[in-house]
């Protein structure tokens, strides 16, 4: 229950990078130096819980370039997003999360 309580708090604190220090994330966020929050969950539990509780699925997927992890999207109707990232631990780590995703090939097909 601790790994899942964890979970939900890092995706509700939008964009937070894992690691401890002043980084910037994906979303551009700069972080407070100190220990953040833990937001590595197993993959099941991760991607039951983007499931059950943002309505998300994933959309695609990659290698990461060390070949050490798996980087997944995953989308939610409302618009709503969460980047994790899969170690070969097994453990699912959220990157970034946000909302109001626009799918590009959706607003082509639209324009056309």
């Amino acid at each position: 229950m601790k790994l899942l309580t964890a979970f939900i708090m890092a995706a509700a604190l939008i964009g937070l990078p894992l690691t401890a220090g002043a980084e910037e994330s994906v979303t551009g966020q700069l972080a407070q130096k100190g220990p953040q929050p833990n937001s590595c969950v197993p993959h099941k539990v991760a991607i039951d819980q983007l499931a059950k509780v943002f309505n998300e699925k994933v959309v695609g997927l990659g290698l990461a370039k060390n070949q050490q992890s798996v980087v997944e999207l995953y989308v939610g109707d409302n618009g709503s997003w969460t980047i994790l990232v899969t170690l070969t631990n097994g453990m699912s780590c959220i990157a970034a999360a946000g909302e109001n995703w626009t799918d590009t090939a959706e607003q082509v097909e639209l324009a056309s």
